[in-house]
């Protein structure tokens, strides 16, 4: 069972402490993560490739759900969505493995790495940056088989010749 996954009252409950969390609250909450990252067990990129095609992860911040992703099946695309966001508002990529980590260069320009983790079957990332660890952790609090909805409009791909 994947975390806050087990009951519908958990999400409205979980929204509420995270908007009336003190900040004490949520900076413990990262700690916490921080101790299951280390004693998890590491997700290489092959495992994050099997784990995702085909599937939608909504990330977490511990409280409230903050985003999803969709990998699309038979490539190393990605469409990101923040939760509440327009359905226009959506950032496209790739993601590639850099050692042990998962880098996702972002159509718009930016990247960012992370490494993966499980730990109790909670799936958590963290940020890298320059392969080294900036916190940051963020566990996923649902898996879907269902795309996200996103208008992208016309994409057009031509292979090399």
């Amino acid at each position: 069972m994947i975390l806050f996954e087990s009951s519908l009252m958990i999400k409205p409950m979980m929204a509420a402490l995270a908007l009336f969390a003190p900040l004490g609250l949520q900076a413990q909450s990262q700690e916490i993560w921080a101790d299951r990252y280390d004693k998890g067990i590491p997700i290489g990129p092959e495992a994050f490739g099997a784990m995702t095609e085909g599937r939608a992860m909504t990330y977490s911040n511990g409280f409230q759900d903050v985003y999803v992703e969709y990998y699309p099946p038979g490539t190393n695309a990605v469409i990101l969505r923040y939760v509440g966001a327009p359905e226009n508002e959506c950032q496209t990529g790739i993601w590639r493995p850099e050692g042990e980590l998962i880098c996702f260069d972002w159509d718009n320009g930016g990247s960012v790495c992370s490494g993966w983790v499980e730990h109790d079957g909670v799936i958590i990332s963290q940020l890298f940056e320059d392969g080294l660890p900036l916190g940051g952790f963020e566990p996923i609090s649902q898996f879907s088989e269902t795309p996200i909805s996103c208008t992208l409009g016309m994409v057009s791909y031509e292979p090399a010749q």
